[in-house]
């Protein structure tokens, strides 16, 4: 498992076991270009592109590239659940940041939440994913994380529907919830996309 998962934060001889965060091993992106998004239309033209490259079945899918953007331009995480999970987040990577994601995991009842920040403020990509955090840690792990990390976006996965069973439902004011299986279809090839940054002014 250490060959696949490395672990971040504080030397595991001083942690317990059950508090320990693992990052996936992170790909950079190799792009020829990255085109610069300065206006939000334009920024939601080319996400709504790239999301139909990469496989969404959404027969308008640039409500859901809306939605994107405005959780991108008002910090609110996604709490992305279905097994397209990690398609939607690639993508959402690639054309807002030109970066492939940052990944961490945290076990069951993880509760060490000055590790869990310090983990993410030191991700090398602009988004990060969070997996099997929400319904599954304690809550204040994850409530306000978007706001003391300042510099990064967060995403959190989470496999099945059944996890915001878990939740009380005033969490459910802390994120925006996606169901990515009813926009992709895991048996659509994906294709090249373009990357992108947003770097729009509101001044």
């Amino acid at each position: 498992m250490r060959d696949v998962l490395s672990l971040v934060g504080a030397p595991a001889e001083e942690k317990p076991t059950g508090q320990r965060i693992s990052r996936r091993p992170y790909q950079e992106l190799v792009t020829e270009s990255v085109e610069i998004w300065d206006k939000i239309g334009v920024a939601e033209d080319s996400l709504t592109e790239n999301l139909e490259d990469r496989g969404s079945t959404e027969k308008d899918p640039k409500i859901l590239a809306k939605i994107i953007i405005s959780s991108h331009l008002l910090r609110i995480p996604l709490l992305c659940f279905g097994y397209s999970a990690q398609r939607l987040v690639e993508t959402i990577s690639i054309t807002l940041s030109a970066e492939m994601p940052s990944t961490l995991c945290v076990p069951t009842g993880f509760n060490d939440y000055t590790a869990l920040l310090s983990a993410v403020n030191s991700s090398p990509s602009s988004y990060v994913i969070l997996e099997n955090l929400v319904g599954s840690t304690e809550e204040y792990c994850y409530t306000h994380l978007s706001e003391d990390a300042k510099d990064k976006h967060i995403i959190f996965t989470a496999p099945y529907k059944d996890a915001l069973k878990l939740l009380p439902r005033e969490l459910y004011s802390h994120f925006i919830i996606v169901d990515t299986d009813k926009y992709f279809d895991e048996n659509v090839p994906i294709q090249k996309i373009a990357a992108g940054k947003i770097e729009v002014n509101f001044d």
